[in-house]
């Protein structure tokens, strides 16, 4: 009787501790925010194109047509009798018209319809376009005067200053009356005053310099391609190395440690041995990096909020959102049109605002309601 065989257990790989977890999360983190940025840029790019193509034409059409309609009523204004009310809703149908053309493609790009649609507001505004600015502007002043007075500052404020002059006045004027209230950039940027977060930034520039020549000459031993004998590794390793090495010469620590991970998860007892030390600089970088590409995401839709929200949006919304901008903007193009036909006589232009009447909205503001 043969004796039975015992089952050998199975050789068990280490636990990750638990910062080698967190490493190989926040490597995951970076390599899905770096797809998502591309993808990012890949939809802005075709948002841009379809505005172009589809979207500018109509609001140029669109500019047009509600100059035109500037036009229209203020002729009827000249050669026709209204009454007050009448009179009243078609002064501000010409002024809210002009300030709507404000930063337009038409009005920005023609200095002789910018200067014509201005001369068109100050007719029949109660306040020049120009005064309005400077009221604005006054307005703005006296609200960081304001801001200052309430903390104990009396600014003395220029009024050709313009807002960010005034607001470098404002913080200079708060330093020099409160030594202890210095920001902490007056502080850092202070000959006297050596910066510790510059001395601290410099030291651990120096730790990373030499984590990434550590990383690089081990993934250099391991990736060169003259130690494999088969050709298809050795043309895996050679354009391995190569971006390896193009990494090295860019400092870019998240490709090299992403070369590291891979190999680190094949060889899973490697990571789970790396020093804490180690780790946790690994770590603090990493994270630096994830946020470096969350503020590079931000920058993008900032740079193009427009068109993100109205042509990209959420993931997988984008062509959904194109073809209902699409839409609606050919349903305004026809609103103008309609619009303008209706002032071609003066019959049509009171029938066209005998259900309308100006009130204020909750901002105090005139607004035309039906």
């Amino acid at each position: 009787m043969k004796p039975a065989k015992t089952k050998q257990p199975a050789a068990s790989t280490p636990p990750l501790s638990k910062k080698a977890a967190q490493f190989q999360q926040l490597i995951a983190d970076i390599d899905q925010s770096q797809q998502e940025i591309t993808q990012l840029e890949a939809e802005l790019s075709e948002a841009r194109e379809f505005y172009a193509k589809e979207i500018k034409p109509l609001h140029q059409k669109q500019q047009q047509l509600a100059l035109e309609i500037t036009r229209r009523v203020d002729f009827w204004l000249e050669h026709e009798t209204f009454t007050k009310k009448e009179r009243k809703i078609l002064e501000f149908m010409v002024t809210s018209q002009v300030v709507n053309l404000m930063g337009s493609d038409l009005f920005n790009e023609n200095e002789d319809i910018k200067a014509e649609a201005i001369g068109l507001h100050d007719k029949y505004a109660p306040l020049t376009l120009q005064e309005i600015e400077a009221k604005q502007k006054e307005d703005l002043l006296q609200e960081v005067k304001a801001y200052y007075r309430h903390m104990g500052i009396d600014v003395e404020i220029d009024p050709d200053d313009d807002i960010e002059a005034a607001l470098e006045k404002a913080q200079a004027t708060f330093e020099e009356q409160n030594p202890r209230g210095r920001s902490k950039k007056a502080k850092a940027t202070d000959p006297e005053q050596p910066s510790k977060k510059a001395e601290k930034a410099k030291t651990e520039e120096k730790k990373l310099s030499k984590v990434i020549q550590s990383i690089y000459h081990n993934l250099a031993k391991l990736l060169h391609p003259d130690l494999e004998t088969d050709d298809e590794k050795r043309a895996e390793k050679s354009e391995a190395i190569q971006r390896v090495n193009a990494a090295y010469e860019a400092n870019d620590l998240f490709t090299l440690l992403q070369f590291q991970s891979t190999y680190l998860h094949t060889h899973s007892d490697q990571i789970a041995h790396l020093p804490e030390t180690q780790l946790a600089s690994f770590i603090k970088l990493l994270k630096n990096q994830l946020t470096t590409l969350d503020q590079e995401r931000y920058a993008l839709i900032t740079k193009d909020h427009w068109v993100f929200e109205n042509l990209v949006g959420d993931r997988g919304k984008g062509a959904f959102m194109r073809k209902r901008m699409l839409r609606e903007e050919k349903d305004f193009y026809q609103t103008f049109q309609h619009n303008l036909s209706q002032m071609q006589s003066v019959d049509a232009v009171r029938g066209s605002i005998a259900h309308l009447r100006l009130e204020r909205d909750e901002a105090g503001e005139w607004v035309l309601v039906a």
